[in-house]
């Protein structure tokens, strides 16, 4: 910025000769003091100054924005990640029934990536047919005897945990639709969620209320 006050002329005032600084022309000049000068030129610092202030940084360059994808719990936006390249199904255990009343389903998780994840939750994603969910979903122990422990935590790379879910069957015969189980990870700060089958249909487990095969 630049501060121009007119003309100026040099005036002496107890042997130190100052320059005054000369406002408008010939006819009206208006002549302004040392300080007056000191001022104005302070004036101009400072205007500069606010200038650069409010106007702010350079806008930044804009820079790729990241997939998302939106979190089932509702609380806002999180980074997205393939589930299937982090955790997939080992195991399927042999279907558990007394035929009558319940039927147990164990499977293993397993992590197949080279870092570590955090299983977050595991659902059972309910065929048509009746079937509901009976007591807490646990983990550990072995497809003869699944443990107590809380499904979910880490999984170090290569690590597999069991999951053990009850039904109460329903009075009818189970129709054969599939049993699928809807996991939701972590990875760093990234989450993804996916379902898988662990049962293909369940017209292959012999239930009590189904009719046996035709004489």
């Amino acid at each position: 910025m630049l501060c121009d006050g007119g003309g100026s002329e040099s005036v002496r005032r107890n042997g130190v000769e100052y320059e005054e600084l000369e406002l408008g022309g010939p006819e009206g000049r208006t002549r302004l003091s040392p300080l007056a000068w000191i001022a104005l030129a302070v004036a101009c610092v400072l205007a500069g100054l606010m200038f650069l202030i409010f106007r702010g940084p350079g806008e930044p360059v804009a820079g790729p924005v990241p997939d998302v994808d939106a979190s089932p719990s509702g609380s806002g936006l999180t980074l997205a990640v393939q589930p299937t390249e982090k955790l997939q199904l080992g195991r399927i255990c042999p279907a558990v029934t007394d035929g009558r009343t319940t039927l147990i389903v164990s499977f293993n998780l397993v992590n197949v990536s080279t870092t570590p994840i955090t299983v977050m939750d595991v659902r059972p994603v309910m065929p048509i047919g009746g079937l509901r969910p009976r007591g807490p979903n646990t983990a550990g122990g072995t497809c003869e005897h699944p443990g107590s422990e809380a499904p979910g935590g880490l999984l170090a790379p290569g690590a597999t945990q069991l999951v053990t879910m009850r039904f109460r069957l329903p009075e009818d015969c189970p129709q054969a639709f599939p049993v699928e189980v809807r996991i939701r990870l972590r990875v760093h700060q990234m989450v993804g969620t996916t379902t898988v089958p662990v049962h293909s249909e369940l017209g292959s487990i012999n239930f009590d209320s189904c009719p046996g095969p035709a004489a």
